[in-house]
Formats: C-alpha cells, structure tokens, sequence
C-alpha cells in the first residue's frame, strides 16, 4: 500500500497565519548567517537541510487520505484535502479522459469530513467511477445534504458527469476491493464514526480519526485494541491535549496523543501518525505535542517501539 495524507486538521481548514509565516522565515534567515545566499545551490541545500518544523507544514486541509495498490485507488475521508487530490489525479491519463476508478470510504458525515467534495475535480469528467461506502448510513444521503439542503452548493451530486455509486456496509462485514480488505469499528463521536482497518498481504493500516475514548480500562478498551492490533501504521485522533480530552473537552470526541501512544504501544502498532490536529494549535504546537508523546513512548510500561509521527500534508507512507 502506497498512502499519502492530503488533509490532516480537524472541524475547520486552517491556512498558515501571517504571524507564522515570519516566524518561519525568521528561524530560516538567522540559521543561514554565514551562508553565502547569492548561490542557488547553496540556498537549495540549505533549505534541504532546514528542520520540518522550519521548512514544512503541516498543512490546514481537512480529513482526507489515499491509499494505491497495483490493484485499486482508495480514498478516505472527503475534507478540504480532496481538492489538491483530485488535482493530482487529473494529471495521469485515466481520470484526466475519464477511465478511472476511485473508491471512497466514508468514516462519517461531519462537514469537515466532506466539505472537499464538491471540489473533486474527478467527478466532472464523465466515465469516471467513484464508488462511495459509509458504514450503518447512506453515503449519497452524506452528499446530497452538503451539496443541496437546501442550496449549500450550485452543482448537485445528480448533476457530475462522473457515474457514482453508493453502498451502506454493515460494521461486522469485510469489504473486498481489489486486493485489499477492510473492516469497520464503531468509535466513540457525537453521531458515531468508523474506523477502518485496510489490509493487504498479512499487512494492515487503521484510520482511527475522530475518537474519545471514555474507559481506559483493559475492558474498556477492549474492542479498540482487538481492532489495532500488529497494524503497520495507526492514523489517529489528536485533536487535543490530554487534560482538554478529559475536562474541557469530554464528549466532544476527540483524542489526544498521550493515549494513542497508550493504544499504539498495548495493540504492537508500529507506526502511530497523530492527525486531524486542533485548528486552534500551531505548527509549532502540535509538534511539541508529538515531542511530549514520544517522550512518554519511551517511558511508559509498554514495550516503547511505536515511532510517533506528525501526520502532514503529502506524507507518505509505504505499508
């Protein structure tokens, strides 16, 4: 499995501040003291070597997440990011002329979760085939409530030349697409969301976003580290710091990065990716966050091998 994260922050698309933006640009001039910045070479290995946390993003785009095998194109989740991915499909030849096929796990119909939709440029070029699934609800109800209750958006699902499809799945089925299966859990959100684990030749990824979880008792947990269990990589909730999940944010269904370690590191994951990350938290605080966790990675009473990663706009991951 070949994954790429498109849109990575939760409830609301987030561009980079102004604010930001200087201080970037401050941390990478006093760096280069010294260098001899007339040199374009010198200027390109300079910000080759600069820090993520000075020379990357992390990206203000909502949920959205693709997944290539030889054999089928996955997406999850439709938020802000679905825009910059549907550009780049356009540029290979069978979605640019209509011959390619996308298949779209829903995990639930939270506005930030489908608000890049209507932006796909896929679905207006007709013959193409995307292929929509949410689990215990109807996808095309999803989309049809965005684009046309009662007038959110000018062009109507009715209206794409694209050909859709819709399937409602139940959560104790497997889904067969290609050479992938996947499965769903139930997650603690207001309305419910799903998680879904995808697996591949005895390899798996879990898409784990928008969770609270309410018991982190061996029981209460449970059912999620049954789910997570040996995955290759777990895509998680951490919207917010640990206190905010359970006070001023209990029941708001989110996470924090403190407990994935916890679920990552109890359920053997190896790579724990920390996404839909609060609007109101920086660059900067959410890699400290990410800091925190792999500090507590290391000390905690499980067996401390989960990497901890910052989930970011055009990460890649091979599974």
């Amino acid at each position: 499995m070949r994954v790429r994260f498109w849109g990575v922050r939760g409830s609301t698309p987030t561009p980079l501040t102004r604010n930001d933006l200087r201080e970037r640009l401050r941390a990478a001039l006093r760096g280069a003291a010294g260098l001899d910045l007339s040199s374009s070479d010198v200027v390109d290995a300079y910000l080759a070597r600069l820090p993520a946390e000075i020379g990357d993003l992390i990206g203000g785009h909502t949920t959205c997440l693709s997944i290539e095998t030889d054999d089928c194109f996955l997406i999850i989740d439709a938020g802000s990011g679905m825009r910059a991915l549907g550009q780049a499909l356009m540029q290979r030849p069978d979605f640019a002329r209509g011959a390619g096929v996308a298949h779209i796990l829903l995990t639930h119909g939270h506005w930030d979760h489908l608000q890049g939709y209507p932006f796909f440029a896929p679905a207006y070029v007709a013959g193409n085939r995307l292929h929509f699934y949410a689990v215990n609800a109807e996808p095309a109800a999803f989309l049809r409530h965005q684009q046309t209750a009662p007038a959110y958006f000018p062009i109507a699902i009715t209206e794409q030349p694209a050909t859709l499809s819709f399937r409602t799945l139940r959560e104790d089925e497997i889904l067969p697409i290609g050479d992938l299966r996947i499965s769903a859990l139930s997650l603690y959100h207001p309305g419910t969301a799903y998680a879904f684990r995808i697996e591949q030749s005895g390899k798996a990824l879990v898409f784990a976003s928008d969770a609270e979880y309410k018991s982190l008792t061996e029981s209460g947990l449970r059912r999620y580290l049954s789910f997570f269990a040996d995955a290759e990589a777990l895509v998680f909730d951490a919207q917010y710091a640990l206190r905010e999940t359970f006070l001023q944010r209990a029941d708001w269904g989110h996470s924090s990065a403190i407990i994935g370690v916890d679920l990552a590191e109890r359920a053997n994951v190896r790579r724990l990716v920390l996404v839909h990350h609060d609007p109101n938290a920086s660059d900067d605080d959410i890699e400290r966050a990410a800091e925190a966790a792999r500090t507590y990675a290391l000390v905690n009473d499980c067996h401390g091998d989960t990497e901890v990663i910052v989930g970011r706009e055009g990460l890649e991951l091979a599974i």
